[in-house]
């Protein structure tokens, strides 16, 4: 009689309708004292080694008069063909392992269904920039009134270096509001789906363009450069994080 005794939770298991499932099963040492095994999946029949997975160390100890748990991720391609499949957990000891080996029961999971399409994503990059396009002009505008302040209270001291600076600072501050604000509320008021997730994005990618891109203009291109840089500030990352949602959305799906 070997040393282990090793069993599955539940004989049958049950996927979901992306084909993925996890089985436990349940290890004991009958010896009197701490040994190590490698524990492994065993695809049986039809099964493919490659969809079984270990969540944890392959090798581990086990305790005497303890019993361990051990997990296996199942995943199964959507290219399987409907069908009834077994797989078992084997249990082998480290000392001696051509000897002091045990193998669960079968455990069985049935393909009964094809995996569902990813879901379909309304693309909307032209409301994602139009929307935060309306907002950042509104509230950028709102953005450049202490620059006009700065002048007015400044007594004719103000240099036009810093006149250009707060109106910059403001300018892209209150278009960051707004190009945020501006693309939730398109995308959320069309009913497109990842308003708040696609605003977000935008919330983070936004000042990482409009930032450098706005100083570089203002200081080697003067008033075109402000144009340029504020076209492309309002485009690159609205269209950015659109992408991103969109590419994450599949990729958990």
């Amino acid at each position: 009689m070997g040393s282990f005794e090793v069993n599955p939770v539940s004989s049958a298991l049950v996927l979901d309708p992306s084909r993925h499932g996890r089985a436990t099963f349940t290890v004991t040492s009958r010896a009197n004292r701490t040994l190590k095994a490698r524990v492994r999946p065993v695809a049986i029949a039809s099964s493919r080694p490659e969809w079984f997975t270990m969540r944890g160390p392959a090798e581990q100890d086990i305790v005497a008069g303890v019993t361990l748990q051990v997990a296996v991720e199942v995943a199964v391609p959507a290219d399987v063909a409907f069908g009834h499949y077994l797989f078992r957990l084997d249990v082998v000891g480290v000392e001696n392992p051509d000897e002091d080996t045990a193998s669960s029961a079968a455990v069985a999971f049935d393909i009964t269904s094809k995996v569902p399409p990813p879901p379909q994503v309304r693309a909307a990059y032209w409301e994602t920039v139009s929307g935060a396009a309306v907002g950042a002009i509104a509230i950028g505008a709102v953005g450049a009134v202490p620059a006009a302040i700065y002048g007015l209270m400044s007594g004719g001291s103000a240099t036009v270096t810093g006149i250009q600076t707060v109106l910059l600072a403001g300018a892209l501050l209150g278009s960051w509001i707004g190009a945020v604000a501006g693309c939730w509320i398109s995308l959320q008021g069309q009913a497109i789906e990842g308003g708040p997730q696609t605003a977000m994005l935008l919330a983070v990618a936004y000042p990482i363009v409009a930032g450098p891109l706005g100083f570089a203009g203002v200081k080697l291109l003067g008033a075109l450069g402000v144009l340029i840089t504020a076209i492309v500030a309002l485009t690159v990352p609205a269209l950015a994080a659109r992408t991103i949602y969109i590419r994450m959305l599949h990729r958990a799906s």
